[in-house]
């Protein structure tokens, strides 16, 4: 199929008149504020807690016991479940911006499910009232409630009255259609067992031996939290700091260049607010910029996996722009497609973390040799040793007795 054939440009839609004047898919309506006061939800706040302190004990894993193998793993896993939220529920069901056939949307919703941010069908239920009330008491992560509000404490505190009343008026009808959206939903808790915790951790396990704590640690509970705050910044960083070229109204975000790599593309978020339907969520290809979402989605078009993609025309964003944009500077440069080098190092940024982080690694490893003389004297292996000498013998013990009871 022609590529060309594959994209949409709603310039040459009936409507475009519509979509110009009104461009949000949803009206950016005014809700007054209150005096509502919010409370912690406990349970969540444990769960944040208790995963953020296995993460932590992943990061001092990961750069002293772990195995090379299993920071690759992460790297790679981090960045698909990234894109299971980004081009999956974000792009895909959210907001239409494409359409795509039944193998991309079950590879999107594995890997939605392993970053464990929310089912598909919650997250497309706020992240659609996120756009019809933005920066009001019914957005689910109004920024004007505070910076860590906005990034996650949402997820920890009660919800708004006027939220809930809003979101009890949302039709997910057309995203229920889909049969992953609806298994998804059904059985979200065990899939993310599944998904987000076991198969990360016994993948290392059974394929290059990495003990079961470690590969928790790193490949399950950190690459999770690392996932979480990057796309968390999204909510918080592109709503605070950056341009409004497209959109300089209260409740369309800005243009975050930080957010662009930390969250697979997502930073361009004053164009996304003004254009939400936009596949590539920017006015300009991902060949101009790092936006790894729209990278998979054309890469997924060439392969017939996904077709009618929607892009806003360029008199459309010309006229937005010039209607309700910030004034830019007039020696602003017009972008240009990345050189042979400036692609090189675009590269070597990409994968500059990993890098990073197996230098650490080996950095480690000769320290706790010059000190230690031998790197299994460790925190991690001693904690081994412990649980081994003094907590095993109490559970063998425990289950005979239990066995001989029921052998009773």
């Amino acid at each position: 199929m022609d590529e060309k054939q594959n994209i949409k440009d709603v310039s040459n839609q009936k409507d475009t008149k519509l979509q110009i004047d009104s461009v949000d898919d949803y009206a950016n309506e005014i809700v007054e504020d209150d005096n509502y006061q919010r409370k912690y939800r406990w349970p969540v706040v444990l769960r944040f807690v208790c995963l953020h302190l296995c993460a932590l004990y992943g990061l001092y894993l990961s750069v002293t016991t772990s195995k090379y193998q299993s920071l690759v793993f992460v790297f790679v896993t981090g960045y698909l479940s990234g894109l299971g939220l980004t081009a999956g529920a974000h792009r895909l069901w959210s907001h239409k911006a494409y359409k795509a056939k039944w193998p991309l949307r079950l590879f999107l919703t594995f890997f939605n499910t392993m970053a464990f941010d929310d089912s598909i069908y919650s997250y497309v239920k706020m992240h659609r009232l996120h756009h019809k009330y933005a920066e009001t008491v019914a957005d689910p992560h109004n920024y004007n409630e505070g910076f860590w509000f906005s990034h996650y404490g949402w997820k920890m505190m009660t919800r708004h009255p006027k939220y809930l009343e809003m979101l009890k008026k949302q039709d997910l009808g057309d995203v229920l259609d889909d049969p992953f959206v609806r298994y998804q939903r059904k059985f979200y808790i065990p899939l993310v067992l599944i998904c987000c915790f076991a198969i990360p951790t016994f993948i290392p396990f059974f394929c290059w031996n990495e003990d079961l704590i470690t590969a928790f640690c790193i490949c399950a509970t950190f690459r999770w939290c690392v996932v979480t705050h990057a796309k968390a910044t999204v909510n918080s960083l592109a709503h605070r700091w950056g341009q409004k070229p497209y959109d300089k109204t209260p409740g369309h975000a800005c243009e975050n260049k930080i957010v662009v790599w930390l969250a697979f593309g997502e930073g361009f978020h004053n164009f996304h607010h003004a254009f939400p339907w936009d596949y590539k969520q920017s006015e300009l290809n991902w060949q101009y910029n790092m936006n790894l979402s729209a990278a998979l989605i054309d890469f997924a078009a060439k392969l017939g996996l996904a077709y009618d993609l929607k892009k806003a025309s360029a008199a459309m964003v010309e006229h937005r722009r010039k209607r309700t944009g910030e004034p830019m500077p007039e020696n602003i440069e017009e972008p240009k497609k990345r050189s042979f080098c400036e692609w090189v190092i675009s590269v070597m940024m990409f994968f500059f973390p990993i890098i990073l982080w197996c230098v650490c690694r080996f950095c480690f490893n000769l320290v706790y040799i010059q000190v230690f003389g031998d790197t299994d004297k460790n925190i991690h292996n001693f904690i081994l040793d412990f649980l081994a000498v003094h907590l095993l013998p109490h559970l063998q013990n425990y289950f005979e007795y239990i066995k001989s009871q029921m052998q009773l």
